[in-house]
């Protein structure tokens, strides 16, 4: 019971009337003034606005969580809410976390969305003098299918949310493709009436329960209602749905978060979202610049290949998407495919078909290229990292000048849109973590003239190359050779190289020693963006030595494709994207391991089934070449043509959890026998840091145990392993 300060007062006077009736006249005892009550507990008030809504939640029963505390209040016809609550000062604690929620009446009893404000200390700052957190002020105050995905997914993560810092982490690491699909799907489960639940609430139905992850409380969900079979195929209506609703939630503004033009000026990293104890390994910059031009990274541009950035102009739309519209020289590569009559009369029209087929073609190789429109980005959530979708359009030419055909007017050409999800950091999140100059051995992404195995010449690509920063400003190769001088300031590291490249890089995120940096390279009209990783050398720290003979069931498994949120599930890799693993013997010999798929029907396992396969068609043997560098390598005769290959790592440290950063390069020479002239060699893998740790195949049970049904790997003791392929003769074909 709460007592009024009107209360108190009339509870104070009465004490003190009792206190003098009390008094003996016989009693010499000298009384005092009586007890001095503590003044009443100071009222402050508190509000915060927002709205409920998928579509809007009418009527919808808000409630906030602060601690143990629960206010509540009803919202409107359109599900906008007010809800205003008086407290005692230092009764709610300021490191409260503050859960808001939704839910529906009547036909929307089904509905129940969340939202996480962060703590209580936060929103109040965020609120302000007045005391009243609005819209403008927390976009979580949305109460919506992506705040109630990104509440989910943050759980899931194995993080206590249990302070805004905990809340950061755990949402930085929610895979953002994962979250429209998931906060899509809460969309579909809440409006579509084909799909609704016929009892309990959404939050109930998706929340996991007994070590369950959100994931498998779907799948649950799914197979127990037929929209899903058993090999994870929706059925053609909820699949429908689904796709309805993504489109539905990024073109709803009070669903999305809006951009402002303030906060865009400057560079932009995007890239898929990190897994945990990972830094991003490839991405794409982009830069606003205030005159509202945009520079962006070329698309065809890889961690190697530089290629030019594309110009484009900015605008922040009266929605609060950011619009990307390119300069009419966006193009992309010139792609050849396979297209018959009907696949060009839908794609461009009948009246391309006689231009570019003879009477007897019905299949023809064709040139095709991407011309880039316009780019339209979705902010789905914001924080340290925002989560953005992004819609591309493009036209797609055929090129018919290509194939030296006369054409008239506009190349003729189709419009297509793709959609893709990103983690997104802002210029005011793109810090760099060098305070001080990186003086002494580094791994860096600079520019080298190298021939790979296809090029005809040698090419300029941009690879990571050892090399050492001297206190004087010089850059020197692994041998000690001058390649340029350096120069640092404001977190940036510049590279001047003798060959006329200027080089700048910005390290903006680091793990344990390994860093993620925004990489721009120069020469005269060429401006190249890309993002890299990079690592000083500590070879002091490095134990690859030790690791490169595993015991069973332990392979030396190359993690560089693991960075990716996307690869791994329940803390293992998918097979076909992440596992390449190397199986060293005391004796010098080797296999390389990988997934592969059985094909043949005739078995007891079923065809695209993953086994661990064991390969030595080139007869491997790996050696220790110097201190810190190892190699292994290999031939084959083919009957015409001999393939000889290697492949080096120079140790460049041990993380603290065991990985080992190396640098990595392989070559591939064919010796033709009979037509030498055919001869080529070259470099294969371009130099790069890969990362090497052993990984226990055992964990996939069911590929270990097709393996061993397979003798598939040379340690099972059941059988005799033979290293010939088990399926098909493609698996004699190279691979890396």
């Amino acid at each position: 019971m709460r007592l009024t300060p009107l209360a108190l007062a009339m509870m104070a006077s009465s004490v003190l009337v009792g206190c003098g009736g009390s008094s003996d006249s016989n009693d010499n005892t000298n009384q005092g003034p009586g007890p001095v009550l503590p003044p009443p507990p100071e009222l402050l008030n508190f509000a915060i606005v927002g709205i409920a809504t998928d579509a809007p939640v009418a009527n919808a029963a808000v409630e906030v969580q602060i601690g143990g505390q629960v206010y509540s209040v009803q919202a409107d016809d359109s599900g906008i809410y007010q809800l205003a609550f008086e407290y005692e000062a230092g009764s709610l604690g300021d490191d409260e976390m503050v859960v808001i929620t939704a839910t529906g009446e009547g036909s929307q009893d089904h509905i129940r969305l969340i939202s996480q404000l962060g703590s209580f200390k936060a929103i109040q700052a965020q609120a302000g003098d007045n005391g009243v957190l609005e819209p403008s002020e927390s976009s979580r105050t949305s109460i919506t299918q992506i705040s109630t995905a990104l509440h989910l997914l943050a759980q899931d993560t194995g993080v206590s949310l249990s302070d805004d810092a905990a809340l950061a982490e755990a949402e930085a690491q929610i895979e953002s493709a994962e979250l429209l699909e998931l906060a899509a799907l809460i969309k579909v489960l809440a409006d579509n009436p084909e799909f609704t639940p016929e009892q309990g609430t959404i939050l109930e139905l998706l929340t996991p329960e007994n070590g369950q992850s959100v994931e498998q409380a779907i799948e649950d969900y799914l197979l127990a209602n037929g929209l899903m079979d058993e090999s994870g195929q929706w059925s053609a209506s909820f699949a429908a749905a689904l796709a309805e609703a993504t489109t539905e939630t990024l073109n709803d503004q009070a669903v999305t978060r809006a951009f402002s033009a303030d906060e865009l000026v400057g560079l932009h990293v995007v890239t898929a979202t990190p897994a945990p104890g990972w830094v991003a390994g490839s991405g794409t910059l982009i830069q606003f610049y205030q005159d509202g031009r945009a520079e962006v990274q070329n698309p065809n541009a890889s961690g190697y290949m530089m290629r030019d950035n594309l110009s484009a102009d900015w605008q922040v739309t009266a929605q609060g998407q950011v619009v990307l519209s390119y300069d009419d020289d966006a193009l992309g590569l010139l792609q050849f495919e396979e297209l018959s009559r009907e696949e060009v009369a839908e794609r461009w029209g009948e009246s391309v078909v006689p231009a570019v087929f003879e009477s007897f073609e019905e299949v023809k190789m064709l040139p095709t290229q991407r011309q880039y429109l316009r780019d339209s980005l979705i902010r789905l959530s914001d924080g340290a990292v925002n989560t953005i979708a992004m819609v591309r359009e493009s036209k797609v030419l055929i090129v018919l000048d290509e194939m030296g055909i006369e054409w008239s007017g506009t190349l003729p050409y189709y419009t297509e849109s793709q959609q893709t999800t990103h983690s997104w950091h802002l210029p005011g999140d793109v810090a760099s973590v060098w305070q001080t100059a990186p003086t002494g051995s580094w791994a860096l992404p600079l520019p080298a003239s190298i021939k790979g195995l296809y090029d005809e010449v040698a090419w300029e690509y941009s690879v990571a190359q050892q090399v050492t920063l001297t206190e004087d400003g010089d850059v020197l190769d692994a041998q000690g050779s001058a390649l340029g001088e350096w120069r640092f300031a404001d977190g940036v590291l510049s590279v001047d190289t003798e060959s006329g490249w200027s080089v700048t890089i910005l390290p903006y995120a680091e793990v344990d020693g390994l860093l993620s940096a925004a990489v721009l390279t120069n020469q005269g009209t060429i401006r190249d963006s890309d993002i890299s990783w990079i690592a000083q050398f500590d070879q002091a720290t490095s134990t690859l030595e030790q690791d490169l003979v595993q015991p069973r069931p332990f392979v030396l498994n190359a993690w560089i494709n693991t960075w990716q949120a996307s690869v791994s599930e329940d803390g293992l890799l998918d097979p076909a994207s992440a596992i390449w693993g190397y199986l060293m013997q005391e004796d010098g010999t080797m296999y390389r391991v990988y997934p592969d798929q059985w094909i043949d029907g005739d078995s007891e396992w079923v065809p695209g089934d993953y086994y661990f396969y064991a390969e030595n068609l080139f007869n491997w043997t790996w050696q220790k070449e110097g201190a810190h560098e190892f190699s292994y390598q290999g031939e084959r005769d083919y009957g015409s043509v001999m393939m000889d290959r290697k492949r080096n790592w120079t140790a460049i440290r041990t993380l603290s959890d065991g990985r080992h950063l190396v640098l990595e390069r392989s070559y591939m020479r064919w010796d033709y026998y009979d037509t030498p002239e055919l001869n080529f060699e070259g470099v294969f893998i371009l130099p790069r840091i890969n990362v090497l740790a052993p990984l226990d195949l055992s964990r996939y049970d069911e590929m270990y145990q097709r393996s061993e049904s397979a003798c598939s790997l040379p340690w099972f003791e059941s059988c005799s392993y033979n290293p010939a392929p088990m399926t098909t003769e493609s698996l004699t074909l190279p691979r890396d």
